[in-house]
């Protein structure tokens, strides 16, 4: 399944050096695909998954299947309803990292048709469901993954897990920060929400030279004037985007935050300018 070079029809292998915040471009892929051996390999891990979401034990996922398919093979009916995880944009993060670096916390958007590594982790980006007497399946908005990806760039949830992680970023880890956890309609009637998932999608679109996600910018009406046209207004967006999640979602205080900029030592000692820009941008 695994193979080196590209070429083809085969997906590229996500490892987590090739993201970085808002970067799904960081690094070229090294390593391919086969689709249809990744597919296989995936395909136990999917039907366990919709009996998970479905509550159903063997025995009743098997009666489920001839109440639904009578005339069909088992796995033929399955290829009718499985939908591999590879086609949907998923929020991707590093699964190394370390306090003592720059930032602990590497979140990005993963285009799709690509597959994962072992230090690369990916959220799980649909749920199986019965509906109409058919199994389908109900995706995690992209607003609210846009969203998350926005928070957990953002340097105060960064500080947090800081205080956790030493080396491996986990979900036991990710569970433990204190995140806002709302609903679609949570965001869209919070403007500070709202507008948390608009800049994170416009950072992640400056950097996303291939146009993965040019259709995720149309689904937001972001016009084009709004994605940074340079390092400067990039640098800026993040900025103003940080200051935002701390003073209004987090509540901090403008000295509070200066101690946490101050926290981070690496980033001040490589990144005296972005120090200096958040300071400088908050009001």
């Amino acid at each position: 399944m695994l193979l080196t070079g590209g070429g083809g029809e085969l997906y590229p292998l996500y490892e987590g050096k090739m993201i970085h915040q808002f970067n799904a471009s960081f690094k070229e892929a090294q390593y391919f695909l086969d689709p249809k051996a990744f597919d296989e390999r995936l395909r136990s891990k999917e039907i366990y998954r919709l009996k998970q979401d479905l509550g159903l034990d063997n025995k009743e996922y098997k009666e489920l299947l001839k109440s639904i398919y009578p005339k069909m093979r088992k796995e033929v009916a399955e290829d009718s309803f499985i939908k591999y995880d590879r086609k949907f944009i998923r929020l991707g993060y590093r699964k190394i990292a370390s306090d003592t670096n720059e930032r602990t916390l590497i979140f990005s958007l993963l285009p799709k048709m690509v597959g994962c590594g072992e230090n690369m982790w990916q959220h799980i980006p649909k749920k199986y469901i019965l509906e109409n007497k058919q199994i389908a399946y109900q995706k995690i908005s992209h607003l609210r993954i846009c969203f998350a990806l926005g928070i957990f760039n953002a340097l105060i949830v960064d500080f947090i897990a800081r205080g956790m992680i030493q080396i491996n970023v986990s979900k036991t880890y990710l569970e433990r920060i204190p995140l806002p956890q709302p609903s679609d309609s949570e965001i869209l009637e919070n403007a500070t929400f709202k507008q948390i998932a608009h800049n994170a999608l416009a950072l992640q679109c400056y950097n996303d030279k291939e146009g993965h996600f040019k259709d995720l910018q149309e689904e937001f009406k972001i016009p084009q004037k709004e994605i940074p046209t340079t390092p400067k207004a990039y640098d800026t967006l993040r900025a103003k985007l940080d200051i935002t999640i701390a003073r209004d979602v987090y509540k901090l205080e403008k000295e509070e935050f200066f101690y946490l900029l101050e926290s981070f030592k690496v980033l001040n000692s490589k990144q005296p300018h972005t120090i200096a820009l958040l300071k400088s941008l908050w009001e």
